[in-house]
């Protein structure tokens, strides 16, 4: 079990995106760790816009890595993050309209 650092609810790591921060640049970045095989702590988010928006917004990234003058591109990290949303599934546009699907027998 993981926890959000944007929501803070605790969810299976399978359900969650494992974040680091890549110190191989200078300023630091916080990037998605797609494998979940990246070193260095983690901090584990939603792949959920709005988790993502509580985190910057609560300054969570800066808590969690424990590292000074880190910068959070949160355009990237939102863009990537809706990506994995959508591949997992679980985040549809807003354009598409949502039907519910004819669950009667025949």
């Amino acid at each position: 079990m993981r926890t959000c650092v944007g929501c803070r609810q605790c969810r299976p790591a399978a359900e969650l995106v494992r974040l680091v921060a890549d110190t191989g640049v200078n300023p630091p970045v916080v990037v998605i760790d797609h494998r979940k095989t990246m070193s260095g702590r983690g901090a584990w988010l939603h792949p959920d816009p709005e988790c993502l928006g509580l985190a910057v917004q609560r300054k969570a990234f800066v808590r969690a890595f424990r590292i000074g003058g880190l910068t959070v591109d949160s355009d990237l990290l939102m863009r990537e993050i809706e990506s994995v949303a959508t591949q997992r599934g679980r985040h549809k546009p807003a354009t598409e309209e949502q039907v519910a699907e004819d669950m009667s027998t025949p």
